[in-house]
């Protein structure tokens, strides 16, 4: 397993909604309102990367919509996915499937 993440390295709530706000800046279609931080958790592959479990509430065209979404962050980048080539499985999926044992199981 690799090492864990420092608090210090862990995205804060206003940073990964400032990611979110500005990769969808160019469609006018949606406003994001909130972005909430559910959980943090290690994964084992690639090392020094973490899974962070969010919630995005967004408006379009006047309805709220709210997302479950899992970014990954090595508290220097942030990627929205990572495909295992054994498989070729989407990582992101692998671990929206679990959701909610993903949140049950800790908190930031």
């Amino acid at each position: 397993s690799g090492s864990l993440l420092f608090a210090s390295e862990i995205l804060s709530e206003n940073e990964i909604f400032t990611f979110f706000k500005s990769s969808l800046s160019n469609d006018k279609s949606y406003t994001l309102d909130k972005v909430t931080l559910h959980s943090v958790r290690e994964i084992e592959y690639p090392s020094g990367w973490a899974a962070y479990f969010i919630t995005l509430d967004m408006k379009a065209r006047a309805r709220d919509i709210n997302i479950k979404e899992v970014i990954f962050s090595d508290g220097v980048a942030i990627v929205k996915d990572f495909t295992m080539i054994k498989g070729v499985k989407s990582l992101k999926n692998e671990l929206l499937k679990d959701w909610d044992d993903n949140i049950k199981k800790g908190d930031k």
